[in-house]
């Protein structure tokens, strides 16, 4: 279960104990001068108080953060908050602009900012702490050296393998409405294409098992793909990257790709091959200015 922990206390915590769940994630957005700007005033220590009750409650806390500009430099700190706080699990993802964001593009990250981000939390994920894990979003990476210590070790292909959602991931909404992915937007955004049914009406089994449910991501084609991702070598198994951040961005491809960004930048030496011919010749001729 994810929260912003504005209202959460001990006993919702009891609640959440007898509901069955075993561990809760809140919203943790950097320290108390980004988070408050970009959550609200007075949020920073409300989330931290839950965190601190839930952990003293005796259930495991974890913490979600979306990188945005008023925080990207101050990830190595905040991990380290974060473990002084007892929080067992530490999931990192980008801002993407859907939803709320889409209202705050200035909030973005510049798309090349992942020359270094990307590196950086690939060395934070290789420090050695079994009690502390960090979880890299489906949004952040693609075929570059940090990739391997950005997905699970224990996975027989240690790259990004595409978008789960629908396929290997679902989120349940407040509401009842079952999404492939939580990020993926509904009718909280005046859009109802990623919305497979609701609870109240059917089971999550009849849900899932659907014909035709989760298309998007079962039932994928490469002609959806638009600008530099239809000449990406890795086109067939990444298909466009995380469905949220393509589905905002539109046409033209996934500039928030590490590998996108390192072909366009000239950075092969943050590759483990050199990008194709097809690959460059898209970006022959197009002017490239650092953020």
């Amino acid at each position: 279960m994810i929260s912003n922990g504005l209202t959460w206390s001990p006993k919702d915590l009891e609640q959440a104990k007898a509901a069955g769940f075993c561990a809760v994630s809140f919203s943790v957005d950097g320290f108390q001068k980004e988070h408050d700007e970009f959550r609200s005033t007075g949020s920073f220590e409300r989330v931290v108080h839950a965190i601190d009750v839930t952990v003293a409650g005796g259930m495991r806390a974890g913490v979600n953060t979306t990188v945005n500009r008023l925080n990207r430099r101050s990830l190595p700190e905040l991990r380290t908050f974060l473990m002084d706080h007892g929080v067992f699990g530490w999931q990192i993802q980008l801002a993407t602009p859907a939803g709320n964001m889409g209202q705050h593009r200035d909030l973005l990250l510049p798309p090349e900012d992942q020359l270094w981000l990307v590196p950086q939390i690939a060395e934070l994920c290789r420090i050695p702490c079994p009690e502390f894990e960090i979880y890299v979003g489906h949004n952040i990476g693609y075929f570059g050296k940090p990739e391997s210590a950005l997905r699970a070790a224990d996975v027989a292909l240690p790259f990004w393998l595409g978008c789960r959602a629908g396929c290997q991931v679902i989120g349940i909404e407040s509401g009842g409405d079952v999404k492939g992915c939580l990020s993926l937007p509904s009718s909280l955004h005046g859009e109802g294409r990623f919305v497979e049914g609701n609870l109240k009406e059917q089971s999550l089994r009849e849900i899932w098992s659907r014909p035709g449910a989760f298309a998007y991501n079962r039932v994928f084609k490469e002609e959806r793909l638009s600008g530099f991702c239809r000449v990406c070598r890795f086109r067939d198994v990444c298909r466009g990257g995380c469905s949220w951040g393509a589905w905002a961005q539109g046409e033209g491809g996934n500039e928030s790709c590490f590998y996108f960004q390192a072909v366009k930048h000239g950075r092969f030496d943050l590759l483990a091959d050199p990008p194709t011919a097809e690959e460059t010749g898209y970006f022959a001729g197009q002017k490239v200015t650092p953020g």
